[in-house]
């Protein structure tokens, strides 16, 4: 009997890594979510999953992995798949890419969680109509990444921090301080989840629609939109993460927001078509997992 390829996926997180079995048509045929512990236990255990839950019949075509960083994501260099500093307490120094290829011996990828997850919807969710995709993720931080052709825009010596992009404080927003310990004015530090529950003393999804924390959301994401458009002009961007997929209202007011902010500039490419260029995820918690799949085409 022929033996059936499947591939394994790992989306790799501060609190829970995710472990799937996905088969060669794409199709997750069983997930299991493992805590964040010790490099050694938490990998330990990824392993224990895809040697328990491949068939007796079937082989691995490889792994693909997205994981927190900051990570080293260049192939040429001799840490490519190590952690770097971080404050998960005993990561730092941790090889991911090395410690799961030696315990599976399959070939392995990695790339950063949230490329994973621009990589999944760029090649089944919201972005698979488009070749250039640049993917914020906004929850407890905010994240983000592009790629073009389902592949990372940049992969060598080190990889985009979006969330920590210089903004410009609304008018009414100056006695606030950041969540961020670097940056008075970052992205993350103004608008992520963890700024919003410092803020108002309650998380996203506690806050109704017509609470004013939106109106200041939509003004940060929409600036952080107009720095990317006018960075890399993209085909499309993707808001994903628990803030925005909890509140189904915010994408529309960046959009606003984001066309009084370009106030002309560049309408001809974006005014008429702004709901399809500033998008809402599709795949919601299966985005990065679906990636680390695809990244296995690469190895």
């Amino acid at each position: 009997m022929k033996n059936e390829i499947f591939y394994g996926a790992i989306e790799g997180g501060g609190t829970k890594f995710v472990c799937a079995l996905i088969d060669a048509q794409g199709n997750i045929r069983s997930k299991a979510t493992i805590p964040t512990r010790a490099p050694d236990e938490t990998l330990g255990r990824c392993s224990d999953f895809f040697e328990d839950a491949l068939p007796v019949t079937g082989v691995y075509g490889g792994i693909g992995i997205g994981t927190f960083g900051p990570l080293d994501v260049d192939p040429a260099s001799p840490t490519y798949g190590e952690v770097f500093a971080t404050p998960k307490a005993g990561w730092e120094g941790t090889n991911i890419l090395e410690l799961v290829k030696a315990s599976l011996k399959v070939p392995v990828a990695i790339t950063t969680d949230v490329t994973s997850a621009a990589i999944g919807e760029a090649a089944f969710g919201a972005a698979t109509d488009c070749r250039s995709v640049c993917y914020v993720t906004v929850g407890t931080g905010i994240g983000g990444a592009t790629v073009i052709d389902k592949s990372p825009l940049l992969s060598g010596r080190g990889h985009p921090e979006l969330g920590h992009m210089i903004v410009t404080r609304h008018a009414s927003d100056h006695n606030f301080r950041s969540t961020c310990p670097f940056h008075n004015n970052c992205i993350e530090g103004l608008a992520s989840g963890s700024a919003i529950k410092a803020r108002w003393s309650k998380d996203g999804k506690a806050l109704p629609e017509g609470h004013p924390a939106w109106d200041l959301e939509a003004y940060y994401l929409a600036s952080l939109c107009v720095n990317i458009t006018y960075a890399l002009h993209p085909d499309v961007i993707v808001f994903g993460g628990g803030v925005i997929l909890d509140n189904d209202h915010l994408v529309a007011k960046v959009r606003r927001e984001y066309i009084a902010m370009v106030n002309g500039y560049l309408a001809s490419t974006h005014a008429a078509n702004i709901s399809t260029y500033i998008r809402q995820a599709t795949l919601a918690g299966d985005a990065g997992i679906i990636g680390a799949a695809h990244l296995t085409a690469s190895v």
